[in-house]
């Protein structure tokens, strides 16, 4: 958290308001937030809202409403931003904001020793951009975790779904429905976004979640097989890999997802396909 807000304090743009969520947080950040308030040094307006613990999905819907800006972009309590990411950006929604169709733009995630995380498509030059929805990104060559700043008015009108009884739920939930509706991001070719990825972190057990909340899994799932895309058998082959740790039969994944046979079986082999791949990717670092 204290890493965020001083990358917030180092940027070249302050133009932008934080608004800040506590979901239940016991470590300090109450005080650490109390002190930032009071202290008259921070450069930017700091909105703090507090609620009990109920997963970064439900923080979001609670703060969304109440947000005034045109664009919003979700940073993690653990990650922070390159000294120019709001200046950037801030150029790169001059260029977009008449561009009805555009849900918002993107920038890249990297590690602090500056590599990229995901990929990205090796023809588009450094600062260039490729238009893609978010549904496309596989098959674009956009996989990873990527930097979004969405319209504001768009996140008002797709709430996350909130189940009872389960935290997590991806954002792609979301993303991907923005997509089905017509929506396209634009994805530059620029980091602006760090992220480390701790050990007890969302990504870093994103299987392990999927099966705690499988209700949110599946129907992220779900929306994902409605793309007329391709790629969406490599993401129904994780989910059936992830389904069969956990004991859930053929007939209730068709059924639940609203697939037949065929595309099952297609799933399937992509399944396999992956942990293949997975192997033969553990024996090249084994070998190294």
């Amino acid at each position: 958290m204290c890493r965020l807000y001083e990358s917030l304090q180092s940027q070249r743009a302050h133009n932008f308001e934080w608004y800040l969520v506590n979901d239940g947080s016991t470590d300090g950040t109450e005080e650490l937030v109390q002190s930032w308030l009071h202290s008259g040094e921070s450069k930017f307006t700091i909105h703090y809202f507090r609620k009990e613990n109920g997963g970064k999905h439900r923080a979001i819907n609670d703060v969304v409403p109440v947000i005034d800006a045109l664009f919003t972009m979700i940073v993690d309590s653990d990650d922070y931003l390159c000294k120019d990411a709001t200046a950037t950006v801030g150029k790169w929604l001059e260029e977009a904001y008449t561009k009805k169709y555009l849900a918002g733009v993107a920038g890249l995630r990297g590690y602090p020793d500056g590599r990229m995380i995901g990929s990205y498509p090796r023809k588009i030059k450094p600062g260039g951009y490729i238009e893609a929805k978010n549904t496309e990104r596989i098959r674009k060559h956009l996989t990873g975790d990527k930097a979004e700043v969405y319209r504001t008015a768009i996140l008002k009108k797709y709430p996350f779904p909130e189940i009872k009884g389960e935290k997590f739920i991806p954002e792609s939930v979301v993303w991907n429905a923005i997509a089905l509706d017509g929506y396209a991001i634009r994805w530059y070719n620029r980091i602006i976004y760090i992220s480390e990825y701790l050990e007890d972190g969302l990504t870093k057990n994103l299987d392990k979640n999927r099966l705690e909340n499988w209700k949110g899994y599946t129907l992220d799932t779900a929306i994902v097989m409605k793309s007329k895309n391709l790629s969406k058998y490599r993401y129904l082959g994780r989910y059936l890999l992830i389904a069969k740790n956990g004991g859930v039969m053929q007939n209730d994944i068709c059924k639940t997802l609203n697939i037949n046979n065929r595309q099952y079986l297609l799933g399937k082999a992509t399944a396999m396909l992956q942990v293949f791949w997975d192997l033969l990717q553990k024996k090249n670092k084994e070998n190294k």
